[in-house]
Protein backbone atom coordinates (compact mmCIF):
# COMPACT_ATOMS: atom_id res chain seq x y z
CA UNK A 1 0.00 0.00 0.00
CA UNK A 2 2.87 2.54 0.92
CA UNK A 3 4.29 1.39 -2.44
CA UNK A 4 1.71 2.18 -4.29
CA UNK A 5 1.14 5.48 -2.48
CA UNK A 6 4.95 6.59 -3.07
CA UNK A 7 4.42 5.80 -6.86
CA UNK A 8 1.67 7.71 -7.22
CA UNK A 9 3.47 10.50 -5.67
CA UNK A 10 6.46 10.47 -7.97
CA UNK A 11 4.07 10.72 -10.89
CA UNK A 12 2.04 13.66 -9.61
CA UNK A 13 5.72 15.19 -9.20
CA UNK A 14 7.09 14.32 -12.37
CA UNK A 15 3.79 15.74 -14.14
CA UNK A 16 4.26 18.76 -12.09
CA UNK A 17 8.06 19.17 -13.53
CA UNK A 18 6.35 18.58 -16.90
CA UNK A 19 4.24 21.20 -16.49
CA UNK A 20 6.20 23.94 -15.06
CA UNK A 21 9.03 23.29 -17.77
CA UNK A 22 6.44 23.77 -20.26
CA UNK A 23 5.51 27.06 -18.68
CA UNK A 24 9.05 28.27 -19.29
CA UNK A 25 8.88 27.03 -22.31
CA UNK A 26 6.09 29.01 -24.00
CA UNK A 27 7.77 32.48 -23.70
CA UNK A 28 10.42 31.45 -25.61
CA UNK A 29 8.71 30.47 -28.42
CA UNK A 30 6.27 33.61 -28.31
CA UNK A 31 9.56 35.75 -28.86
CA UNK A 32 10.01 34.39 -31.96
CA UNK A 33 7.97 36.46 -34.15
CA UNK A 34 10.02 35.97 -37.41
CA UNK A 35 9.21 32.56 -37.57
CA UNK A 36 5.70 33.49 -38.51
CA UNK A 37 6.42 36.57 -41.17
CA UNK A 38 5.57 33.76 -44.14
CA UNK A 39 1.74 33.69 -42.28
CA UNK A 40 1.09 37.23 -42.36
CA UNK A 41 1.92 37.72 -45.61
CA UNK A 42 -0.50 39.23 -48.46
CA UNK A 43 -3.00 37.16 -50.52
CA UNK A 44 -2.04 39.07 -53.08
CA UNK A 45 2.04 38.23 -52.63
CA UNK A 46 0.98 35.05 -52.57
CA UNK A 47 -1.00 34.55 -55.67
CA UNK A 48 1.75 36.23 -57.88
CA UNK A 49 4.21 33.58 -56.28
CA UNK A 50 2.00 30.70 -56.94
CA UNK A 51 1.28 32.19 -60.52
CA UNK A 52 5.05 32.63 -61.46
CA UNK A 53 6.03 29.05 -60.09
CA UNK A 54 3.30 28.00 -62.43
CA UNK A 55 3.98 29.60 -65.20
CA UNK A 56 7.71 28.10 -64.55
CA UNK A 57 6.85 24.72 -64.08
CA UNK A 58 4.22 25.09 -67.27
CA UNK A 59 7.06 26.30 -69.22
CA UNK A 60 9.23 23.54 -68.58
CA UNK A 61 6.79 21.24 -69.59
CA UNK A 62 6.10 22.76 -72.75
CA UNK A 63 9.78 22.96 -73.56
CA UNK A 64 10.52 18.96 -72.42
CA UNK A 65 7.83 17.94 -74.38
CA UNK A 66 8.43 19.81 -77.39
CA UNK A 67 12.02 18.06 -78.02
CA UNK A 68 11.45 15.64 -80.76
CA UNK A 69 13.51 12.45 -81.22
CA UNK A 70 15.59 11.46 -83.90
CA UNK A 71 13.47 12.24 -87.46
CA UNK A 72 12.71 9.58 -89.87
CA UNK A 73 14.06 9.92 -92.87
CA UNK A 74 11.75 8.61 -95.45
CA UNK A 75 12.73 7.11 -98.52
CA UNK A 76 11.57 8.52 -101.81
Amino acid sequence: MVDLSLRRLCIALNRFDEASATTEIRPVAVSRPHEFQALTQSKAVMQVAIRMMTDLISEDTVRRLSISGPQKISSI
